[in-house]
């Protein structure tokens, strides 16, 4: 489908299955294409996004657009039991959907920036509502998951600070830094904010996926950027979050010999067997990667450069019991939680707090960007100023020969 002059683009970004067998594809677009037997309106700024639902055989059945001023990019699409269409992405300047018109925050320094949107559409591509969430700079609604009762859950990623329906949620790092974390946001069927989590650390963290378990548990796929100055290291995290927005645990690569040595990992995407619970993420690598903690024997995967298939289990904190994570098991269940930011923890013979979900036990590093280092000696919790001030989530922390302390 799709075509016009030469000027004319389509890009895809997300496909789904509705109950009927009909397909909803989405993405964004320039110039003026004709999709069937609908032409869709020329962008006024770069492009302006697009849904188009096709019945099982594979014909047209709608065609429509999200239009701005600016530019709008849709990434990913869900379908409720009921054949709603739901559709996520991010947008500057004022977008219009159906009747709905919403503006993106704006950049202290006038930059452009965009804010995240959910907007969901009946099943003849009549929108409903649309929620937007962001603040003054880059913001993105990347991956969403619809569950049987018509909550959608949506994850993306924000820099600095974004608002979602009046609760404001703060990056973790120095103020006034480029620092992303990701978020999981639960909607009702209404576009109701339910509850929103925040999950990262010091550096840049991106979502790249987001699945939903038979228990309705979601799993989310995320990149996290370790290293600061001249050094931008990668590192793959995979987590759940319960129903109530609870993170119950996370699970990442590392490298061994500390932070400086080079090797990294980039998240790719994620599925979900619901009969097993087992989990399957993939990405990309270079050099030396350690999975943790399925690789606890210090086993590695040596690479100039590759890809990677990760199984996960979803009952390995209750096998492994690591450091910030209480886990029990009841009947054939795996039930985990990540303790409170700041509390006390152990890791080996180390003691330290916990900061999403890891035990930080020290720093290491001169200078102003000190890091701070999770009892593994590998994994980086956080860094800021000559301090480490989110090595604990205090203040007063500093790091003092090659600890964090108060």
């Amino acid at each position: 489908y799709g075509g016009g002059a030469k000027t004319t683009f389509m890009n895809t970004t997300g496909i789904t299955l509705g109950p009927d067998d009909e397909v909803l594809v989405t993405g964004y677009y320039g110039g003026t294409p004709t999709v069937g037997a609908t032409t869709l309106p020329t962008p006024s700024g770069s492009f302006d996004g697009y849904i188009v639902r096709l019945n099982a055989g594979g014909a047209i059945s709608w065609a429509t657009a999200i239009t701005t001023t600016e530019e709008v990019r849709t990434l990913d699409v869900g379908v409720d039991p009921s054949g709603n269409v739901h559709v996520s992405g991010h947008f500057s300047g004022r977008a219009t959907f159906g009747s709905t018109v919403l503006a993106s925050s704006k950049d202290p320094k006038k930059l452009k920036s965009t804010d995240a949107f959910l907007t969901k559409l009946n099943s003849k591509g009549a929108f409903l509502w649309a929620r937007q969430a962001g603040g003054d700079h880059n913001d993105a609604g990347v991956a969403l998951t619809v569950d049987a009762a018509g909550d959608v859950y949506l994850g993306g990623d924000f820099m600095q600070a974004a608002t979602f329906s009046g609760k404001t949620l703060t990056a973790r790092g120095a103020a006034g830094t480029m620092e992303r974390d990701i978020f999981v946001a639960r909607y009702s069927s209404s576009g109701d904010l339910r509850w929103v989590t925040q999950v990262g650390r010091a550096g840049a963290d991106t979502l790249k996926d987001l699945a939903r378990d038979k228990a309705g548990n979601v799993i989310f796929l995320a990149n996290a950027e370790l290293g600061g100055g001249e050094v931008k290291e990668g590192s793959a995290q995979v987590g759940m979050i319960d129903p109530s927005g609870s993170l119950r645990w996370m699970s990442w690569t590392g490298r061994a010999g500390g932070p400086w040595v080079p090797g990294s990992a980039s998240a790719m995407t994620l599925s979900l067997d619901n009969c097993t619970g087992h989990i399957y993420a993939m990405g990309g690598l270079r050099n030396t990667v350690y999975f943790w903690p399925q690789d606890v024997t210090g086993i590695s995967r040596t690479y100039n450069s590759g890809h990677w298939i990760w199984k996960l289990d979803q009952a390995w904190p209750c096998r492994l019991r690591p450091p910030c994570h209480t886990a029990t098991i009841k009947g054939d269940r795996c039930l985990t939680t990540v303790l409170k930011e700041g509390s006390a923890c152990t890791d080996g013979a180390q003691s330290g707090v916990c900061v999403s979900g890891r035990c930080c036990t020290g720093c290491l590093g001169d200078g102003p960007w000190p890091l701070c280092l999770a009892g593994d000696g590998v994994s980086q919790c956080g860094q800021g100023g000559d301090r480490c001030s989110k090595c604990g989530g205090g203040c007063a922390e500093y790091c003092s020969a090659g600890k964090c302390k108060v």
